[in-house]
């Protein structure tokens, strides 16, 4: 079951990027599920972890959104959306 998700977007100059997390839990365990790529063009789901405790889990999809939200002036910066694209949502 998706507990939370959260799409960002980074459009700076010629680069059109997403990040995309998803903190779930299954039966008691806990895991954290990462997409990214160029904006239309995802790689695919992965874990960043799996199968951990529900604290573990919450505070790696925190670091993750800290780390994506922080200021970055060279790269540009991560934008919180409001809506996740359709083929983004995690199922």
């Amino acid at each position: 079951m998706v507990v939370s998700q959260h799409y960002l977007e980074c459009i700076n100059g010629y680069s059109f990027k997403f990040y995309s997390i998803a903190l779930l839990e299954e039966a008691g365990a806990w895991s954290v599920a990462r997409n990214h790529g160029a904006i239309g063009a995802p790689v695919g789901w992965s874990f960043k972890i799996k199968g951990a405790t529900e604290t573990r889990a919450r505070s790696a999809y925190a670091s993750l959104l800290r780390e994506k939200l922080r200021p970055r002036p060279a790269e540009g910066n991560y934008q919180e959306m409001s809506k996740i694209p359709g083929y983004l949502a995690y199922r």
